[in-house]
């Protein structure tokens, strides 16, 4: 096992200043598990002040000194490095009130969350382990340093963390560990939404994010409690053997690994329970909870602090999710003025989730959602108009014929095309100008 050769560099950089230090934490995990380290973070046994004489000279971040960590550019990327260090209590479920520097990698390794994130590596690739990180990885299991419980109560956030690292890594839960998940559970009303939704998109993405979905749905309903009536609901349709929770476990696993289409996912059927009722032909019905599932998920993502174009890209797939045009040119054409060509391919991908968390009996809705994609791509490649921009005229050339500037303009342009869209003409200058003549004539007449 070695280090990245820029991790070696910055270690033999520190113990030319006479300090011994190691690389921590999920990069140790990835190189024992074969796996590449994304970044690397450095834990130091010395005090601020030593960390501070070793980087005369560099670019580097002091905000964080008192906590003894120190952002240093190294090799064109700032890296984290960390003093050695024990934790007073957490008073706010979230930072230490005291930190106390320690130059002692175990007493350092001691504070940290989970057994596989607990283990340190020097330059030479010796590891350090002193709470069986490599044994729990040889297990696949996410297990608590020490307690637990008192690793929650330090953290709430630990425990979505756990179920991230279970969905990313595709690990189970020690049961000790899964137990204090339980008990701690209601600590997570006290994290703030940015924390929580960081760590909630990772585990959307894992591997195992259906596994965990299923398992641990009060500490998901914990967060987002607008997902605790999906619980247990039986919808009632032969389209479903799945409660709508279970629908939406499945529909997230059945999506592509992209954050917009699995947390669109995660809260498409939202609005289903509030909803439901039984209609004359017997079975189960959720009239409008596209729109209903919009809104509140625009609530959720506000309060998970999301930005607004995640916001708004997730809306806009919850709203269009159960629209179904038929696979032909006509209704795909019309289609796509509402959705653009990207937005379409997205939504394929969300419908197919759709069905494919639905009965096996009805995937042969499949087959309409093939020929839709091909349709699609030969509409782009033969440059079908999505957009006004997209038109071989504009609003200035409807202005030279006559057309006051106004209101009038936008509507006329987007009267041509839908005429393009539906191939009544063609996407051709001279086609364009005739029919916006024929138009403006008429109003004139009328």
């Amino acid at each position: 096992m070695k280090l990245p050769i820029e991790a070696i560099r910055l270690l033999t950089h520190l113990e030319k200043h006479g300090i011994s230090a190691f690389v921590v934490g999920g990069a140790v995990r990835d190189i024992i598990m074969g796996k590449e380290p994304n970044d690397y973070d450095i834990a130091a046994e010395c005090l601020p002040e030593d960390l501070c004489h070793a980087f005369e000279g560099f670019e580097s971040y002091t905000t964080g000194l008192r906590f003894g960590t120190l952002n240093v550019l190294w090799e064109g990327r700032f890296t984290e490095i960390t003093c050695c260090r024990r934790e007073g209590s957490y008073s706010d479920l979230r930072r230490p009130d005291s930190v106390e520097f320690c130059k002692s990698i175990t007493e350092d390794l001691a504070r940290r969350d989970f057994t596989v994130n607990a283990m340190a590596m020097d330059k030479s690739g010796t590891v350090t382990d002193p709470f069986g990180g490599r044994d729990d990885i040889e297990k696949k299991i996410i297990r608590c340093v020490g307690d637990a419980t008192a690793r929650f109560r330090e953290d709430a956030l630990r425990i979505i963390r756990a179920l991230r690292f279970a969905s990313t890594l595709g690990f189970e839960i020690e049961e000790s560990t899964a137990l204090a998940i339980g008990q701690c559970r209601p600590l997570l009303s006290c994290v703030a939404g940015e924390r929580i939704f960081t760590e909630l998109s990772k585990l959307l993405l894992g591997d195992s994010a259906l596994n965990v979905l299923l398992k641990y749905k009060d500490e998901i309903c914990t967060v987002i409690p607008e997902l605790s009536p999906c619980v247990g609901f039986d919808q009632h349709n032969s389209y479903h053997i799945y409660t709508v929770y279970d629908h939406i476990a499945h529909a997230v696993d059945c999506c592509p690994k992209d954050l917009h289409i699995r947390l669109a996912m995660l809260l498409h059927d939202i609005g289903k329970p509030p909803l439901f009722f039984i209609g004359e032909d017997g079975r189960g019905h959720f009239w409008g909870h596209p729109e209903l599932s919009e809104e509140m998920a625009e609530g959720v993502l506000k309060r998970l602090r999301v930005d607004s174009e995640l916001l708004r890209h997730v809306c806009f797939l919850i709203k269009h999710h159960d629209v179904r045009p038929a696979p032909t040119r006509k209704s795909l054409g019309k289609y796509l003025l509402k959705v653009g060509f990207k937005g379409a391919r997205e939504l394929l991908h969300v419908r197919k989730a759709d069905i494919l968390s639905q009965a096996p009996q009805y995937f042969y809705q499949l087959d309409d959602l093939e020929e839709s994609a091909r349709i699609i791509d030969r509409l782009e490649s033969e440059g079908f108009c999505v957009s006004v921009h997209d038109l071989c005229v504009n609003g200035k050339d409807l202005m030279d014929l006559g057309l006051p500037q106004g209101k009038a303009v936008g509507k006329l342009l987007d009267e041509l095309l839908s005429l393009v869209a539906s191939e009544q003409i063609k996407n051709e200058r001279d086609a364009l100008l005739a029919a916006a003549k024929k138009r403006i004539s008429s109003r004139r007449d009328s």
